[in-house]
């Protein structure tokens, strides 16, 4: 049997190979590690930073051979994690990307956010007010819809525990008016109740301290782009307005205790709150896109990510964001090696130049199917592979192969 394979966005990774102009979507930060789901670029939809974003490498979650839009993205620590986007596609590493297992496939047309309590429970938000839970670490995603009837998509979700959960909800993509929504369960999901439907705001993210103190940002996706934040103290019963006269359409919010905070948003809005929302300064940001996600991992140190390939890092609680170059950093050819262009390593025949070294074979979903030992002469490629796209790697190095029919 004779293949035909390309392979695609050869890069010796040790530099930072997102983009310009991609949507850093989501981010999760652990010591010096970070990592970044990304969101409409058709050749990256992850990277991971051991670092503190000094080198990045490659750690796309592929399906169907392919390389989907993920919007978020959370890590219960440095190596293990979740990824989630498209098509309501949700990955699972517990090696730091070096595989992925597809643990969801359907359900909505995409998770917009995803939050682990631990390792075992975590719930996601989704379009049309679909909801995710797993109490197994993802072997099972239970989801199912809320509310029929109204246009609205889930974009925050604060788990409590594995029975209790809020949701927000909203439509922020230039629609004239709003369609902001909280819901509360507190028995898996069976039941939600409707705490507050606002027609004038889109409320995009959300974050509880405990099942009684919480927070709800979002804002206006028309005219001037006015934020909107919500605070409870009992339990999403009753909500006070602690809106600043500062700032615009928030997309994300986090709490490090019950009384200091930030939210990010529109045109680089950052929000920092040391009195639980009671006042919010507006903190100098290096940019005027849209951020959509944020991680800090103690009061201190913090990471933002956004519109334009932007990543924000904080060390003294955001009274200063350093901007990272978050660039392209163009494929070239492997030494040495016959048939390499600039971005295209051509294999005819079955047979594969590689570097020396022992390369592993990754399906999309992450299983490995062998291993592939090369001395500089071209190897063979493992007979009866369907066509698709493939992953290669040896140790931080990774190329993409596409078995064409």
């Amino acid at each position: 049997m004779k293949h035909r394979f390309v392979s695609v966005g050869i890069a010796l990774l040790a530099t930072v190979a997102v983009a310009r102009g991609s949507i850093l979507h989501g981010v999760s930060y652990h010591g010096d590690t970070l990592w970044i789901a990304v969101l409409h670029d058709s050749l990256v939809n992850a990277f991971y930073s051991p670092d503190r974003g000094a080198t990045w490498y490659y750690r796309n979650a592929l399906a169907g051979g392919q390389v989907k839009p993920m919007w978020d993205l959370d890590f219960v620590n440095g190596t293990t994690g979740w990824l989630a986007g498209d098509v309501s596609f949700v990955f699972y590493t517990e090696d730091a990307g070096q595989s992925w297992t597809m643990q969801n496939y359907g359900g909505s047309k995409y998770i917009t956010r995803i939050r682990m309590l631990n390792e075992q429970v975590g719930w996601a938000a989704a379009g049309d007010k679909i909801w995710f839970r797993t109490t197994d670490g993802g072997q099972t995603w239970q989801w199912y819809l809320v509310l029929e009837g109204r246009m609205t998509d889930f974009y925050g979700v604060a788990p409590i525990s594995a029975d209790e959960c809020f949701m927000v909800g909203g439509i922020p993509f230039g629609v004239d008016g709003g369609q902001g929504m909280i819901f509360h369960t507190t028995d898996g999901g069976q039941t939600w109740d409707l705490l507050r439907d606002d027609s004038t705001y889109d409320y995009l993210d959300t974050w509880f301290v405990d099942g009684q103190t919480g927070w709800v940002v979002g804002g206006t996706d028309t005219g001037n782009y006015e934020p909107i934040i919500l605070h409870t103290t009992d339990g999403g019963q009753t909500w006070q307005d602690q809106t600043p006269p500062v700032g615009h359409t928030l997309r994300a919010v986090q709490f490090v205790s019950a009384t200091e905070g930030w939210a990010v948003g529109k045109f680089g809005t950052i929000l920092h709150t040391t009195d639980g929302g009671q006042t919010w300064q507006l903190q100098p940001a290096p940019t005027q896109v849209t951020l959509f996600d944020l991680d800090f991992q103690d009061t201190l140190h913090g990471a933002a990510v956004g519109d334009s390939s932007v990543l924000l890092l904080t060390d003294d609680g955001g009274q200063t964001w350093q901007r990272l170059t978050v660039d392209v950093a163009e494929a070239q050819p492997w030494p040495g090696v016959p048939g390499t262009g600039p971005r295209t390593l051509w294999v005819r025949q079955g047979r594969l130049s590689l570097p020396a070294g022992t390369w592993t074979l990754y399906t999309p979903t992450g299983r490995r199917i062998s291993l592939l030992r090369a001395s500089g002469a071209p190897v063979s490629f493992p007979e009866g592979v369907p066509p698709g796209l493939y992953l290669l790697q040896n140790g931080h190095r990774s190329l993409r192969v596409l078995v064409l029919p």
